[in-house]
C-alpha cells in the first residue's frame, strides 16, 4: 500500500483495488480450464493496462524474482517441517 500512497492512491483505494485484481484473477484460473498463458491472451488489450504491466515485468525480470520467491518459501518449509519432526 506504500506504493499506491507514493504514486497518490488513496490507501483504502488501493487495498480495494489489489484485493478485486487478486479475486478476479483467481476467479478466471478456477473458472476457466484453459491455460494460464492462454488467459492472459484472452484478458489482455492491445496495448491496454495489462500488456503494459507485463511488458516492464518482463523487462525487469519479474519471472525470475518469482522463481527465487518460490524457492525459498520451499525450502523454507522443508526445514520447518524438519523442525517439527525434531530433526
Amino acid at each position: 500500500m506504500k506504493l499506491a500512497q507514493q504514486l497518490g492512491i488513496d490507501k483504502n483505494i488501493a487495498r480495494l483495488m489489489v484485493a478485486q485484481t487478486m479475486l478476479g484473477t483467481a476467479k478466471i484460473i478456477l473458472d476457466d480450464e484453459r491455460d494460464i498463458s492462454e488467459l492472459v491472451r484472452f484478458v489482455k488489450s492491445k496495448k491496454g493496462t495489462t500488456e503494459a504491466g507485463l511488458r516492464v515485468a518482463k523487462e525487469l525480470g519479474f519471472s525470475s524474482v518469482l522463481k527465487s520467491i518460490v524457492e525459498q518459501a520451499i525450502k523454507r518449509a522443508e526445514e520447518i517441517r524438519k523442525l517439527s519432526e525434531g530433526g
